[in-house]
């Protein structure tokens, strides 16, 4: 009897043993398969942020490379735009050209009144084409040889216009005119000088309304003005400042006696060398009377004496180089 309580107790231990050691398993591997869920879960969660990351990257790359195509392509478009702006001219310079090419073939007409209104366009049209270089100076050239032929039209107000467009071309254009207008213009100015100053010897009481008198004036104010906008070397400004003086006579209008002393102190200024030889050729004992220095003795020129005719504006001019 007692044997079979014991017995029975024993199983009894065992059984709960055996509950106790399975629930501890049970436990264990509870706990195991937790810790596998929760590495699990934070792998998943690793890969998930890192594919975010990498589609982000890719997603970004993608925008920059959509932008920089975009900006070359606006970039290419802002070129053609720019270079079809730049081939189209103003509408002003459009107008001169179109004007311009409609006009030269009138430089040579018969009708002195029609030669001088197409001087007068030329000259706004030159005005008009300024800004636009590109434009102005290969219609300059495609009118030039026409158009130097005005400078000895035998309509003298023609002449006279032909002057004062070839200053507003020289103005506009620039270097682009420099040998023209010492190869072509410089001659055609001293031939005027030379065939204007009989006339202005002694004039009569109406040369000064005269056409001869007009153009002579505008002749000799466009020289200095010729030379300095272009830049002209002694060489090349010697022969027609040359023509000049002779105007400086006592025997010519007082009107064009100043302008001359304008010009050549205009000049005077610009290159005074040129200007001082020049005039001390014609009155070298007004220039070199006396010594500047006690040290320095008197210079003794044969036929040194000064024309009474250009005394008094050669006394003017020298008056210029006692301020340098």
């Amino acid at each position: 009897m007692v044997l079979n309580q014991t017995w029975n107790l024993y199983w009894i231990e065992l059984e709960e043993s055996g509950n106790e050691t399975s629930i501890q398993e049970d436990e264990d591997e509870g706990e195991v398969k937790n810790s596998e869920t929760e590495e699990t879960l934070e792998k998943k969660d690793i890969d998930s942020i890192a594919h975010y990351f990498l589609e982000y990257h890719a997603k970004k790359q993608e925008d920059e490379e959509m932008g920089d195509l975009s900006e070359e392509r606006d970039g290419s478009e802002e070129e053609v735009n720019n270079e079809a702006t730049d081939k189209v001219p103003p509408p002003a310079a459009q107008a001169g050209v179109d004007i311009i090419q409609r006009c030269t073939h009138h430089l040579s007409s018969t009708d002195n009144a029609l030669r001088l209104v197409i001087l007068e366009c030329l000259e706004l049209s030159l005005i008009a084409m300024k800004p636009v270089q590109r434009v102005l100076l290969p219609e300059v050239h495609n009118i030039w040889s026409a158009f130097t032929h005005r400078l000895i039209d035998n309509y003298l107000p023609a002449r006279t216009k032909a002057i004062e467009v070839i200053k507003t071309m020289a103005i506009v254009c620039q270097d682009f005119l420099r040998r023209r207008v010492v190869k072509e213009v410089w001659p055609k100015l001293i031939h005027s000088l030379e065939q204007l100053l009989p006339g202005s010897r002694n004039p009569s009481a109406i040369y000064q309304y005269s056409f001869e008198y007009k153009l002579l004036i505008m002749i000799i104010r466009v020289i200095s003005q010729l030379c300095v906008q272009l830049g002209a070397s002694v060489s090349e400004c010697e022969e027609v400042v040359v023509a000049c003086v002779p105007y400086l006579s006592s025997h010519t209008p007082k009107e064009i006696q100043r302008v001359c002393v304008e010009t050549l102190s205009v000049l005077a200024k610009y290159d005074p060398d040129m200007i001082w030889i020049v005039i001390v050729q014609l009155s070298p004992d007004l220039f070199l009377s006396s010594p500047p220095h006690h040290s320095l003795k008197h210079i003794k020129i044969p036929h040194c004496s000064t024309e009474e005719e250009y005394f008094e504006n050669l006394k003017e001019l020298f008056q210029f180089y006692e301020y340098i």
